[in-house]
């Protein structure tokens, strides 16, 4: 099951990190300030926050996974409203964090127009829902040009299925939200980002010449939805003709 595209480029990212270690560890008196200036870090922490933001895209997979796979209801298909709302919170909250991760690491590694990024994120309607109903449900500002102070949402507890859930604002309009195809277009942004950060890596500490290049190069095969085979030492790419 751990197989989804971001799997494999968090998992390459935490590759290159160890080859790094293994090969020069022993090298240096100090294997933190090295990392740091390879890596091109401006401080001795941004090791710390490299491997958080690793560890942190690895465990909010997984709730991911479960999400895309069994929904609201989970894994029992007991019609229990307060498991519903425990899994709706939750890959909310997974979701957030996973673009907590990239912010970080966009800061890290010096990605330029980290600014206009960051934006694209917080536009997107699955970040907007976690804003609206995961975070700021009793006091979320949505029209800060409006006479009042702040608006109220709430998730309409007899419209929470599977892929889609309403909410209601203050009481009087509603909106609703795909989770399914919501999470899918952030699961795009963010593995655009996330392969560009690891091809700044690759270039920056390897030059480019290496076995972790080919692999970043396959991945994004499949990135644009084409299909890579993988027969001993032979790789098959199969073009995803549909426009």
């Amino acid at each position: 099951m751990n197989d989804t595209i971001i799997f494999k480029l968090n998992n390459l990212h935490h590759r290159i990190l160890s080859h790094f270690a293994e090969r020069d560890n022993n090298k240096y008196p100090d294997f933190r300030t090295e990392v740091m200036k390879r890596f091109g870090f401006e401080k001795i922490f941004g090791w710390n926050i490299m491997l958080n933001a690793i560890y942190l895209i690895e465990d909010t997979e997984l709730a991911k996974i479960s999400f895309l796979k069994f929904g609201l209801q989970g894994p029992s298909r007991y019609d229990d409203v307060g498991e519903k709302y425990l899994r709706l919170y939750g890959i909310l909250n997974s979701i957030y964090q996973q673009y907590l991760a990239v912010s970080n690491l966009l800061e890290l590694y010096k990605i330029p127009n980290k600014s206009k990024i960051i934006a694209e994120y917080k536009n997107t309607r699955i970040i907007e829902l976690r804003n609206k109903i995961g975070a700021h449900s009793a006091n979320f500002i949505e029209d800060k040009n409006s006479n009042k102070k702040f608006d109220v949402f709430e998730v309409s507890r007899d419209q929470m299925n599977y892929e889609n859930i309403l909410i209601l604002k203050n009481q009087e309009d509603f909106d609703k939200f795909d989770l399914y195809s919501d999470i899918k277009i952030f699961d795009k942004l963010f593995m655009k980002h996330l392969s560009g950060i690891i091809a700044k890596v690759i270039k920056k500490v390897f030059n480019n010449h290496t076995k972790f290049k080919k692999e970043l190069d396959l991945i994004n095969e499949e990135i644009k939805g084409n299909t890579v085979i993988k027969i001993k030492d032979e790789v098959i790419i199969f073009k995803n003709n549909i426009s």
